[in-house]
């Protein structure tokens, strides 16, 4: 059984001299060459994602701290914000069983310096 892949059509011409040997050893040259660049272009992108992994994985790593000092923060805020209420709370309380016979408002400048003077 015979099989016909394809077939090349040289053009004549007789300024031209075609020899095979020749474009046998050009061809296999350029395809070394073309080796050589696969090779270099897989080991570049070998070094690539190892880079890229390295990156990942410092992200990662900077993300996780960053989740950590938000939880870090926002406990500390808790807990002062609490604490605040607390204090609030306490001072309403004593405001509560503190018993004023004036407001603070109606008291005038006079009646201040007065009430000074009779104490001293």
């Amino acid at each position: 059984m015979q099989v016909t892949l394809g077939e090349i059509v040289l053009p004549e011409d007789d300024e031209f001299e075609f020899n095979p040997f020749e474009w046998a050893q050009v061809s296999a040259v350029a395809h070394a060459q073309t080796l050589k660049q696969m090779v270099d272009l897989e080991a570049q992108v070998k070094s690539k994602q190892q880079t890229i992994a390295k990156l990942n994985a410092q992200l990662e790593d900077f993300i996780k701290t960053k989740h950590e000092t938000e939880t870090a923060m926002l406990q500390q805020f808790m807990q002062l914000l609490n604490e605040k209420k607390r204090k609030i709370r306490d001072q309403s309380r004593l405001l509560a069983g503190v018993k004023v016979d004036k407001p603070t408002s109606e008291i005038s400048m006079t009646e201040c310096d007065v009430h000074y003077i009779d104490t001293v």
